[in-house]
């Protein structure tokens, strides 16, 4: 990855890279973003959106086009709504490309945590996120989260174990 003049440095930790210089909440929008959604903090988390913006994620409809109605389903009813918090929530294996304007990364997304029901859960996606620099501050103007299906069943599994390769 080469710096840019956004992304000055770039750090590198366990097979990772990222991007120093992308911020919003601080200098780390990596870091801001998983502490807030490790808090369950649904206000906090939406601020990380553009709107409107574009998404793909693990519940239903295909695609969200309008920010109040993914804080609604996808972060309130899905997220917030489920765990009792906080949970454990990491971006493992992330990859950040940024320019001047857009950035886009992609890795992996670990989430572990109780249920307000009082059931243990622990669940591995994949993560595709597309930020947009809008003033001084970067914003997620796409998202996309997946789990792989089994073939045989076409259900999702979402309790694979994530195995790096070193290349």
């Amino acid at each position: 990855m080469s710096p840019s003049k956004h992304c000055s440095r770039v750090w590198k930790q366990d097979g990772s890279e990222f991007c120093i210089g992308i911020s919003l909440h601080g200098p780390d929008f990596r870091r801001a973003c998983a502490q807030t959604i490790q808090a369950g903090d649904l206000e906090q988390i939406v601020s990380f959106y553009a709107d409107p913006l574009v998404a793909f994620d693990i519940m239903p409809p295909l695609q969200f086009k309008d920010l109040a109605k993914y804080k609604e389903i996808a972060w309130k009813q899905t997220f917030v709504n489920h765990f009792q918090f906080p949970i454990t929530y990491q971006v493992v294996d992330r990859r950040i490309h940024a320019e001047d304007e857009i950035a886009f990364a992609h890795g992996f997304l670990r989430v572990e945590g109780v249920s307000k029901k009082g059931e243990a859960m622990e669940m591995w996606m994949r993560n595709t996120t597309c930020l947009q620099r809008i003033g001084e501050r970067w914003k997620i103007s796409h998202g996309h989260n997946s789990i792989p299906i089994e073939t045989d069943t076409m259900k999702g599994m979402s309790n694979l174990e994530l195995v790096l390769l070193v290349h």
